[in-house]
């Protein structure tokens, strides 16, 4: 029930999303930030964070279900490492009535305020994410929630760096786009598919943590209207060993968001309008970053090849990523990390 409730949160967010664009947010910490507010509203503020986080849920569900899941998954057994910012700050005089808010200066020391937001955001990722609030955020705001991830893992087959090369992204307006692939030759990995998406799931060396790609079999923007929490998640939980060739694009994506006008579309209203509850934000900021090569998400292992003593089949599936997908990163379902890939990439290898 609540891990369907999570999920569509996540994906009801990614649909308010930009449309044909490269982006990746973390439902986690966008619903971790906005679950502390919820454990100090009431009435209808309360209500609309409840129904648009976790839907079905009570009011003792939703204060400790995000928290858990972060607890769960921000260490796995070989080194994964889930790190994430979630805090509210207040500016001036502004009487914001959450005990966990933070009060800065931003009258006498705007600058000093963007750092302090910067470095803690910065600090909490791991030096990942940078550079969430700016003079434009802070300048005139009475609160802001801020929220961000960093994910770094390793994969349990990793993909060798001589087998990259640049091919051709077909993108969604027809064109193409030469981005670097790297591939896997054949060799067993975990498919599912229906009669929306192909999906490969790659393990993480915990194989807890999984990196799935939804390769859409005909538009992108189409099979995001029809896919809900059901389909995405029987999806990853049907997906069986098959022998199968791999090739994804190689790619680093990080994107500031303002998921002020976001989160009213998803019902949550009045934590940004002047209320009696006493608990108004000017604004939601959210960056996260996800970086996908031929190690994984980090740069300090090396190649691990499949066993070749595996069995193996005449005629592999090929799995060829070279037109707009959705992509998941998860924890035992969990959506850490929900993100679309439409070629563009926020570094060039």
């Amino acid at each position: 029930m609540t891990l369907q409730a999570e999920t569509t949160f996540g994906l009801n967010l990614l649909k308010t999303l930009p449309a044909n664009e490269s982006l990746v947010f973390s439902p986690l910490a966008v619903a971790l930030v906005l679950s502390l507010v919820h454990c100090e509203a009431k009435g209808k503020t309360r209500e609309q964070i409840g129904n648009a986080i976790l839907p079905g849920a009570n009011d003792d569900e939703i204060k400790t279900y995000y928290q858990s899941i972060l607890t769960d998954s921000k260490t796995g057994k070989h080194g994964e490492e889930v790190n994430l910012a979630s805090k509210a700050y207040t500016f001036g005089d502004y009487k914001l009535k959450m005990t966990l808010a933070e009060t800065l200066d931003v009258s006498n020391q705007v600058f000093q305020s963007i750092d302090k937001i910067n470095e803690y955001v910065s600090s909490a990722t791991k030096d990942k994410v940078k550079r969430l609030a700016c003079i434009l955020t802070v300048m005139h705001a009475k609160a802001l929630l801020i929220s961000a991830m960093s994910f770094n893992g390793v994969w349990a087959h990793g993909f060798s760096v001589n087998s990259t090369s640049t091919k051709s992204f077909h993108l969604a307006d027809d064109n193409t786009k030469n981005v670097p692939f790297i591939h896997s030759p054949a060799a067993y990995r975990s498919y599912a598919s229906d009669d929306l998406f192909d999906v490969a799931v790659l393990d993480y060396k915990d194989p807890d943590y999984r990196f799935a790609i939804l390769l859409p079999k005909y538009g992108l923007g189409e099979a995001l209207e029809k896919l809900d929490s059901e389909r995405f998640q029987n999806l990853l939980s049907s997906a069986k060993r098959t022998y199968m060739s791999t090739m994804i694009p190689k790619f680093l994506l990080t994107k500031k968001l303002i998921l002020t006008p976001k989160l009213r579309e998803l019902g949550i209203k009045d934590i940004f309008e002047d209320t009696e509850d006493l608990l108004t934000f000017s604004n939601a900021l959210h960056k996260s970053i996800v970086e996908v090569n031929e190690k994984g998400t980090a740069t300090d292992d090396t190649y691990v090849p499949m066993n070749p003593d595996e069995p193996s089949q005449k005629e592999p599936i090929e799995f060829k990523a070279n037109h707009p997908f959705l992509f998941a990163l998860v924890h035992k379902n969990h959506p850490l990390l929900l993100g679309k890939f439409y070629g563009q990439s926020n570094f060039i290898y």
